[in-house]
């Protein structure tokens, strides 16, 4: 019964506005360099998305096979991090780890872009989706502990259309990018996103650090 009114309570003090979600990230700092570093790795590096085509065909010569291979090891490294996340965020704490994830997925397109060869390019795809598994786990555990239970889907509604939107713009110009640029320059381009973001979140957050023992402690 007290949680149930302790629930009643939180959700009566949430708004029914459909910007109640940017509200609560406007409102929260922590939340809002999260979301705001999220954005600014995606508004990058989805532009290597863009590039992935021309760089397997080109640069490393492994026609549309090597193509599927090479999504296949980015997914297989994020598949990877979110399940050694735990044991980073145990060691480091949830905001430390999101940073960190970023400077690895940094460097694993940054290396890409550097050694067009085959096998390292797989090597480092793995690399970068280990750093990008890792990032969604901290992501997510620091909105669950940061906002209430009434609250929490409006905030992942929200947090989910701006990283939708960074999506949408960087796939926009990513050709225009890539026309420019060329793979291994769009690459370069997305890895400096991705360490940007790293520096952002790690210095706005380094006096936040949160285990996975400790959910709900910020409430």
């Amino acid at each position: 019964p007290f949680q149930t009114r302790g629930a009643e309570r939180e959700a009566a003090e949430v708004s029914d506005s459909p910007l109640e979600g940017l509200n609560i990230l406007r409102r929260d700092r922590i939340l809002l360099i999260v979301v705001a570093a999220g954005a600014v790795s995606v508004l990058t590096a989805a532009c290597g998305m863009v590039a992935d085509l021309p760089y397997a065909l080109h640069d490393l010569n492994v026609g549309e096979a090597g193509y599927g291979v090479l999504l296949a090891a980015w997914g297989s490294g994020m598949t990877l991090g979110s399940l050694v996340a735990p044991m980073a965020i145990r060691r480091a704490g949830a905001a430390t780890s999101f940073g960190l994830a970023l400077f690895v997925e940094a460097a694993g397109i940054m290396a890409a872009a550097l050694f067009p060869v085959p096998l390292i390019a797989m090597t480092v795809f793995i690399l970068g989706g280990i750093g990008g598994g890792v990032g969604v786990v901290a992501d997510q555990l620091l909105i669950q502990q940061r906002v209430p239970d009434a609250a929490r889907g409006r905030v992942r509604a929200a947090n989910d259309a701006l990283i939708s939107a960074s999506y949408a713009i960087s796939l926009g110009f990513g050709g225009a990018i890539v026309a420019i640029l060329g793979a291994r320059g769009t690459y370069a381009f997305a890895a400096l996103g991705c360490l940007a973001a790293g520096i952002l979140a790690t210095v706005a957050l380094r006096e936040h650090r949160v285990s996975v023992g400790e959910v709900g402690a910020l409430r």
